[in-house]
């Protein structure tokens, strides 16, 4: 099949543009035609049909926001359920979008579907914008007849971890700031302040204290090896970096980011709000629960909670309560259990 650019008008007499694949023009214009809509024009495009999907659907660059994620989800539910069919609410909210990425995304996905192809379907062409909770979720709602209601659900999902990414911000916000203020003193004593007061003890001919003269000593090994100490530390930056890509290395960050004063625990309970949400939402959305076990141990982003869910997820397959799987797992809080 071939890609062709169309430009047409609706029975209101409003302009439309679009690209869509066909065997030929003929077969496009029946059907545009089809639809009530008016061709004005139809051209060939420099791109083949087969080159649409680039790097995992995705072609076009900048980037969608979370907050018109979310506004778009909204939209689309409210849309649906005024009584508007999803081509046309995708056409309202396309006429509305700023976002160069979200639109382009969205002009493909509703020529995917005036091709023939269902949302959840059209959507996973996408998997940058539109994960496999979002199809997921879609596909229920389409077998269902319940689309309004789960993109509802997904758009409430969305919101809540959003606003609970917001808290989190905040309250580490305080505690950052103060370390990085610490760091800054203690590096203004050492290299500044200190140097001066021994000049001052040396000239009255006072014995220095021995902290004094540790860091007297530090302050002249970091100003005498300035240029080696950030070769040093840009060298641990990029092995930090590698060492974390490996299987192992991720495994082990993963496991001390839930153990850290203070932030671990932090760490753990956001992970775990994240989950059970997503959870809750694909159950009452009419997920299976095996699946939606799957689907959900995908959102905690950490593989230390992935292998208990996985552990939990097996254990319910036999026939096991989530709950007791979960108590007897120390990955998870007892607040989630």
């Amino acid at each position: 099949m071939a890609l062709y650019k169309y430009t047409a008008r609706d029975a209101s007499g409003k302009r439309l543009t679009g690209t869509q694949e066909a065997p030929d023009p003929d077969a496009l214009l029946d059907r545009l035609s089809s639809r009530g809509y008016i061709v004005t024009k139809i051209e060939p495009t420099s791109a083949t049909a087969s080159s649409k999907p680039f790097l995992g659907g995705f072609s076009i660059g900048g980037k969608v926001k979370e907050e018109q994620f979310i506004f778009f989800n909204i939209q689309l539910s409210n849309m649906i359920e005024a009584g508007l069919t999803l081509l046309s609410a995708l056409e309202n909210i396309l006429s509305q979008v700023k976002n160069k990425k979200l639109r382009e995304v969205l002009r493909g996905v509703a020529n995917s579907i005036e091709g023939g192809k269902s949302f959840s379907e059209s959507a996973s062409q996408y998997p940058k914008v539109f994960n496999e909770l979002f199809t997921t979720l879609v596909m229920v709602g389409e077998t269902s007849g319940t689309l309004e209601i789960i993109l509802n659900r997904y758009a409430k999902l969305l919101e809540d971890q959003f606003e609970l990414k917001k808290k989190v911000k905040s309250a580490m916000m305080y505690p950052i700031i103060l370390m990085i203020v610490s760091v800054g003193i203690v590096a203004l004593m050492v290299t500044m302040v200190v140097p001066n007061f021994v000049k001052i003890f040396v000239k009255s001919g006072v014995p220095l204290p021995w902290p004094t003269r540790f860091l007297y000593g530090l302050s002249q090994i970091t100003r005498k090896y300035f240029l080696m100490i950030t070769v040093i530390c840009i060298l641990l930056f990029i092995m930090v970096n590698f060492i974390k890509k490996t299987p192992w290395g991720n495994r082990w960050f993963n496991a001390m980011s839930l153990r850290l004063p203070m932030f671990g625990s932090l760490n753990q309970k956001v992970i775990m709000s994240h989950w059970a949400r997503t959870l809750g939402t694909l159950i009452g959305g009419g997920v299976p629960i095996m699946q939606a076990l799957i689907i959900s141990k995908r959102v905690a982003q950490n593989v230390v909670i992935e292998a208990g869910l996985e552990r939990a997820s097996q254990a319910v397959e036999k026939g096991a309560r989530l709950g007791d799987t979960l108590k007897e797992d120390k990955e998870f809080p007892v607040e989630v259990v």
